[in-house]
């Protein structure tokens, strides 16, 4: 089975178990009624990586339709539900690829790019990762968008740390402020800034196990104590399973290897 029929297996599933009648399965692709446009295979294929598990596949594919009735609505409301969005390097809950990722943080292990509360319609919550397909076949120019969406991501990044700086959060811990996760905070250069600034160190090591929590390691703080909390979490809200080295610049894992949740 080449590539194109693992993903048209794929989205036949989909189809199939969630009676869907928002998509249909042509030739030339996966076409997504709602958008009166078609991704093709091999495009698809790329968001959905041959290698990655079926379950995990089907899921992306269930999330871009999602992705492409949320994107009808008007501008207003798009700009107001997205937002930047982190995962880790080489994760598969995102697009794969670079069909998704719009900026890397340096030191391997973080990426950021377009995330959306109000597509999921079971977990209106949840911030669903935003494939550029989408953007393309409804014709919004979502990357002009991206310097004001990062501009709000580093002040969040700079209350973030105001409120650490205050015990806020309580001792050593960071967590999420408004509508980005922590995972996603530690890619504002103005979080790492004040952590290494306040702490007078060019490089701390911090404990990021869930989306919505992390630990500056530190003192008494045992480091395996990340690992058993990543492993407690649900796996949607996994981050990374081993300390990360932070500096003003960079976010990297102390072997030099991308390390996060893969689903």
């Amino acid at each position: 089975m080449d590539q194109d029929d693992g993903i048209r297996q794929v989205a036949l599933s989909v189809l199939v178990e969630q009676d869907r009648d928002d998509m249909a399965v042509d030739p030339d692709g996966l076409r997504l009624e709602s958008l009166d446009g078609t991704i093709p295979w091999g495009t698809l294929s790329l968001i959905c990586p041959p290698a990655w598990p079926f379950q995990t596949r089907s899921d992306l594919v269930t999330d871009l339709l999602s992705c492409a009735a949320w994107v009808r609505q008007p501008l207003p409301v798009l700009q107001e539900t997205v937002r930047v969005h982190a995962q880790p390097s080489g994760s598969r809950g995102a697009p794969g690829a670079d069909t998704w990722a719009v900026e890397a943080v340096h030191g391997g292990v973080l990426t950021l790019g377009w995330g959306a509360t109000g597509v999921d319609p079971a977990r209106p919550s949840r911030v669903v990762p935003v494939a550029d397909v989408i953007w393309h076949l409804a014709g919004v120019d979502a990357w002009s968008w991206w310097g004001a969406a990062r501009a709000r991501h580093e002040r969040d990044g700079e209350q973030c740390a105001l409120r650490w700086a205050t015990g806020a959060f309580g001792k050593d811990q960071l967590r999420t402020v408004l509508g980005h996760d922590v995972m996603t905070l530690l890619g504002a250069r103005t979080l790492r800034e004040a952590l290494t600034g306040r702490l007078r160190s060019p490089m701390v090591s911090v404990g990021c196990p869930t989306r919505s929590t992390a630990w500056l390691l530190h003192g008494g703080v045992d480091p395996s104590f990340v690992t058993l909390a990543f492993n407690a979490s649900q796996v949607s809200e996994q981050a990374f399973p081993h300390p990360l080295l932070v500096t003003v610049d960079e976010v990297a894992h102390p072997s030099g290897r991308p390390s996060g949740a893969l689903v």
